[in-house]
């Protein structure tokens, strides 16, 4: 079984921030954000390391800098939880990579004991510790971003032993540029689509540790790549996981209020979503699960609930709470509501990705069309709106409801007249939900996407160019940010635009 160690660096002081306290040393929820990670570590990753028995968490060091005033108060903090007395404390340096030599030196003399003189005389024993820390694995993360969660710091720990090196990224919703030297012009624009943004936590195994932070092989102490350091050495490229908001960081003063609205959030622990079983219905499935809520998902057909619940169990171990329900059948939607509430306490967040479309000009269409398209896309959708608004109203939820729409209510589009109308009536709910449901601190929105490769826009139009769609994960991530930055924040404008 392989160790994991973390460095958890919190030596800096943050100057961006334009405060004098260190931001790591700011409280969120009355808990400092450093010691919010330190915690998730000790006890959420403890947990699930145990559950799955393949790793063992042998050590968290926290660097601190000059300003350790705080330092005490978080140090009885961090006793409270840290039961197995995992936690250690290391001042830091000048720079990141400083710090981190600091940390490493510090467990491979004190925690592998290897240069302890006990062992100095023992070349067998010591080249057992250094073997034995050579294969362990290794996760540096900022002190900085209390939001990651122990599903991703495991994903990152498997990807460490599998790739030696293991980043993580967000996808870049700006374009990137490259200026000169003096900052005045531009050199170069950067590939949106491959130019991504790196984050942390950072994985590495214990030989590139050694090689790096040991054997004096750090020749530049100013580098704030350690990704790049973990190539050279390596010789391996790193491999990079895709993250999304949970790895958002403490950087400027505004920061505080998004990252305390999120947190605000992950207390809100349920989360229903109705055609969550394929496509970005999926995608956000996935991506709330990895923040720990509790996801209730529901479809009308069996295979697509079959093929959801068994891509979720082998991809995150997880056995899903996915139901059979029609939208447009009122019984069904009331039955799990009702589990919601019997289960959970109610429905936080209400998510609607039910859609129809139908493809046939007006001359063409049917009565029985129209009523295949309107029954799910509004009349369905209208009743489930209302049931889930009433719920949240009764249960004095200051919850969230999300319709997903389309962006072709900006103009009608050829063979897609009743699609498009359903649309722009579900729009006109998403929008009277918003005024109304003020008083009762529920918000409303309506997320309006470019056309987006999911199976039903595929089968619609077979002969269209996927690659110049959007994906149904850009969807969902759009969304999921969308949730985390919105909850109790009641805005005067209810539809999202996705470009």
């Amino acid at each position: 079984m392989l160790n994991v160690n973390f460095i958890i660096l919190g030596a800096g002081i943050g100057s961006r921030m334009g405060i004098s306290i260190p931001k790591q040393y700011l409280k969120i929820h009355g808990e400092y954000v450093i010691e919010t990670i330190i915690k998730t570590l000790c006890c959420d990753f403890l947990d699930l390391t145990r559950c799955e028995k393949e790793y063992n968490l042998k050590s968290i060091v926290m660097t601190f800098g000059n300003d350790s005033i705080y330092l005490d108060e978080i140090k009885q903090n961090i006793e409270k939880f840290d039961k197995n007395g995992l936690v250690s404390y290391v001042r830091g340096g000048d720079t990141r990579q400083i710090s981190i030599q600091n940390a490493y030196t510090h467990i491979y003399d004190e925690i592998y004991g290897i240069r302890r003189q006990s062992v100095d005389d023992n070349s067998d024993e010591r080249k057992r510790r250094h073997d034995t820390i050579g294969r362990d694995i290794f996760l540096i993360h900022d002190g900085t971003r209390p939001l990651v969660t122990s599903q991703l710091y495991y994903d990152m720990t498997c990807k460490t032993e599998e790739y030696d090196v293991c980043g993580c990224y967000t996808l870049s919703t700006d374009t990137i540029v490259e200026l000169d030297e003096k900052m005045e012009f531009m050199v170069q624009r950067y590939n949106r689509s491959t130019s991504v943004c790196s984050e942390t936590p950072q994985g590495f195994r214990g030989y590139i540790m050694n090689d790096i932070y040991v054997n004096n092989w750090l020749v530049n102490p100013n580098e704030t790549e350690c990704l790049l350091l973990g190539q050279i050495v390596s010789g391996k490229l790193p491999y990079m996981i895709q993250t999304d908001i949970q790895t958002r960081k403490l950087t400027h003063f505004e920061d505080i209020f998004t990252l305390s609205a999120i947190r605000t959030f992950k207390m809100k622990k349920n989360v229903l979503i109705l055609g969550g079983t394929k496509g970005i219905g999926l995608c956000l499935v996935e991506k709330l699960l990895s923040y720990d809520f509790d996801v209730i998902t529901a479809s009308r057909d069996a295979k697509n609930i079959e093929s959801a619940h068994t891509y979720i169990r082998e991809r995150m171990n997880i056995e899903l709470d996915v139901h059979k329900c029609d939208i447009t059948n009122m019984e069904d939607i009331q039955k799990i509501i009702e589990h919601v509430n019997t289960k959970y306490g109610g429905v936080d967040v209400f998510v609607n990705c039910v859609g129809n479309l139908k493809i046939k000009n007006i001359e063409d269409v049917s009565h029985e069309d129209i009523l295949n398209v309107i029954q799910p896309n509004f009349i369905g959708a209208y009743m489930c709106n209302k049931m889930v608004f009433d719920d949240m109203k009764n249960n004095k939820k200051h919850g969230l409801i999300v319709n997903m729409g389309t962006s072709g209510i900006e103009g009608n589009r050829e063979g897609q007249s009743t699609y498009v109308f359903s649309k722009n009536a579900l729009m006109s709910i998403s929008e009277s939900l918003m005024l109304e449901g003020k008083k009762y601190g529920i918000s409303s929105f309506y997320v309006a996407p470019r056309r987006t490769n999911t199976e039903m826009r595929r089968l619609s139009f077979p002969n269209e160019n996927t690659s110049i769609m959007l994906q149904p994960e850009d969807v969902a991530d759009n969304v999921m940010e969308l949730i985390l930055s919105n909850v109790g924040n009641i805005s005067e404008h209810s539809t999202v635009w996705i470009k």
